[in-house]
């Protein structure tokens, strides 16, 4: 477009096939099939003070066809959000969010396909985030992320990291790390509305802390 903004588009598609497995029981006698399209436009744009941005969205149709289960759709439609600022050549800050969209729906191909009741499934979740790298010093730099997440049908969580880097040389070859850091994994909203009751939220939950030594040549 011109010299501080740039359009990106693209479009891909991928098929995979998998061999006869075991699934609640019921032992499948044809290949399970699983077919993605996806695609997304992207804006990067570099703002006069220099800091960088961009706006994209992107959108998935996947179709799983499972004999014994049937066939599944989904659609997910993403449009999300990031913006890169330095401020005083020591605080290197990104912000931005995402909204997204998800449709879950099925078709029963035979009579003894799993019943997926009050299908189809709709869920819409968003989610805001701000990190930061600030170098408080030749050998020092701080690192911050934090995250927070609505989901429709599972409410609120968040995730965070704090890491420090250390350099135990001028020359920065050899630097310490430490971290910390929460982490989450939302359930996935159909499959408790097929199991007809609530799963423990959320999903996936981590508390982690990591302690490393970096030598760089």
């Amino acid at each position: 477009m011109t010299d501080s903004s740039t359009i990106s588009l693209g479009l891909g598609s991928s098929h995979k096939e998998t061999g006869d497995f075991d699934v609640i029981g019921t032992i499948t006698r044809k290949n399970s099939h699983l077919t993605t399209i996806r695609a997304f436009t992207k804006l990067d744009h570099i703002f006069d003070n220099g800091a960088s941005g961009y706006v994209q969205w992107f959108g998935n149709r996947i179709k799983t066809v499972w004999p014994g289960l049937g066939v599944n759709r989904s659609q997910e439609n993403d449009i999300e959000t990031q913006y890169n600022v330095e401020i005083n050549d020591i605080h290197n800050i990104s912000l931005g969010g995402n909204i997204r969209f998800v449709r879950v729906s099925s078709d029963q191909s035979r009579v003894d396909d799993l019943d997926f009741r009050d299908e189809p499934y709709n869920e819409e979740w968003g989610g805001l985030f701000l990190a930061d790298s600030w170098e408080a010093s030749k050998r020092l730099t701080l690192e911050m992320q934090l995250r927070g997440d609505y989901y429709s049908d599972t409410e609120i969580d968040w995730a965070g990291r704090v890491s420090s880097l250390l350099a135990l040389d001028d020359e920065q070859k050899h630097i310490l790390r430490f971290s910390g850091a929460k982490a989450y994994r939302a359930q996935q909203f159909w499959m408790k509305k097929v199991l007809k009751r609530e799963l423990k939220r959320p999903y996936l939950h981590c508390n982690q802390l990591l302690l490393s030594i970096l030598y760089l040549k």
